[in-house]
């Protein structure tokens, strides 16, 4: 049986474990409300490129070898429940279903570095960290996209793995396709546009891939925030359940410790008095 000393602990362990989270998940909610209005903004960005993609009819070129980059959009920082696993999870599955390809992966986050480099550290090109602190902004997704375009390792078609932000309580993870410079030029409908000299495509498939990481930071982002508000919450209700427990438990030892003291002093009193009379 615990002592009182140790239930005593144990309570004061939760009291200070629920302000901690209580702490957090007003943290949380605080930088989501920020994050979810940056996102209306960034999907702008995304989907306008997504459309372009799409219209140009961009697709791997027939006969040539996939040569595959996987970025994968998580943060720094756990105590968020899945959010950051799904990423890695989704990439894990991916990699068994092209084992006889070339793979890449970058890593913003070293949540998804430490997670990935067990199996695939080979495999593992490049990694963002000190992320996530701050708010993202365009230049940080262009600062990445340089990185990407200037790797040693080049691609042929690649996925930006983010978690897209649903409402403040869930989120999905999907993944936006991302192709190389050559695959860009080679694609059937890019001639529909007029006056497109080399340089001019450069420059639109570097803004448009911008684009998407921005996006996809952002959604991560805030997906990030929407699960870390949940996981505290639960977290703190469930320490709140736990140190009622112990408090009952608590009490329950010290009214037994109580009763044991009473009768111990009244069964002395009457053995006193009989051995008086």
């Amino acid at each position: 049986m615990a002592t009182l000393k140790s239930l005593a602990a144990q309570i004061k362990s939760l009291k200070n474990i629920g302000k901690i989270t209580k702490s957090m998940r007003m943290v949380s909610a605080s930088k989501f409300s920020k994050a979810q209005l940056a996102v209306k903004g960034a999907r702008v960005f995304g989907e306008a490129a997504e459309i372009y993609y799409e219209r140009a009819e961009i697709r791997l070129l027939p006969g040539t070898l996939p040569e595959n980059l996987y970025i994968a959009m998580t943060s720094d920082r756990g105590l968020c429940g899945a959010a950051n696993a799904q990423i890695c999870r989704y990439i894990k599955d991916d990699l068994k279903q092209h084992r006889n390809e070339i793979n890449h992966i970058i890593c913003v986050g070293v949540i998804s570095r430490n997670t990935l480099k067990f199996e695939y550290a080979e495999k593992i090109s490049l990694v963002v960290d000190k992320v996530g602190a701050k708010p993202y902004t365009f230049l940080d997704a262009s600062k990445l996209a340089s990185s990407i375009l200037t790797m040693d390792e080049g691609f042929n078609n690649g996925k930006i793995v983010f978690n897209e932000l649903k409402s403040v309580t869930s989120y999905r993870t999907i993944a936006t396709s991302i192709y190389s410079l050559a695959t860009v030029f080679a694609a059937p409908k890019m001639n529909f546009y007029d006056n497109l000299d080399p340089e001019t495509v450069q420059s639109f498939f570097e803004f448009s891939l911008t684009c998407l990481l921005y996006r996809a930071m952002v959604e991560s982002s805030a997906s990030e925030h929407s699960a870390r508000l949940i996981a505290m919450e639960n977290a703190s209700r469930n320490a709140e359940k736990v140190k009622n427990k112990v408090s009952v438990q608590f009490n329950r030892n010290r009214q037994a410790a109580i009763t044991k003291e009473l009768t111990e002093i009244v069964s002395g009193a009457t053995a006193v008095n009989t051995a008086k009379n």
